[in-house]
């Protein structure tokens, strides 16, 4: 499936997503199928000519296993890694790099919990592990 989007470049967003005929795509659906897609990113022109085909989403085997040895499965609910999926903490679509500093693993629940209910990964203080935390959870206290 071939879903267009339009990047305002001073916000920083996408926008107008749409399948390749011009139908339009319901924001919050959108960002349903970009979470979960193989994302080839590209920057054309008003004709669609192609003028750059961009970034890589997701991690190679080897950034898997980097990260996948550093959290050791889900940081959120400790789930095991086969079931877990890297998750961009600064997102991919907003400029987040696809390195180790800025993937976590997360199972699914968690994943859905991070993108649709305000959780949000932080680091402790004293360990600098990665950790899902709510949004009521105040940051752990230092010893």
């Amino acid at each position: 499936m071939l879903i267009l989007a339009d990047y305002d470049a001073i916000d920083r967003q996408l926008g107008n997503p749409r399948l390749a005929d011009g139908t339009p795509i319901p924001q919050d659906e959108f960002r349903k199928l970009a979470c979960d897609a193989e994302i080839l990113t590209g920057i054309f022109d008003a004709d669609l000519q192609c003028l750059s085909l961009g970034r890589q989403r997701h991690p190679s085997p080897q950034l898997r296993a980097a990260i996948t040895a550093r959290d050791q499965g889900c940081i959120g609910c400790g789930t095991e890694p086969e079931w877990c999926v890297p998750h961009h903490v600064i997102e991919w679509q907003h400029g987040g790099p696809t390195q180790q500093d800025n993937l976590v693993l997360l199972c699914h629940s968690c994943h859905h919990k991070a993108h649709h209910r305000d959780w949000t990964v932080e680091h402790h203080p004293d360990t600098n592990r990665p950790y899902l935390k709510p949004p009521w959870q105040q940051p752990p206290e230092p010893p």
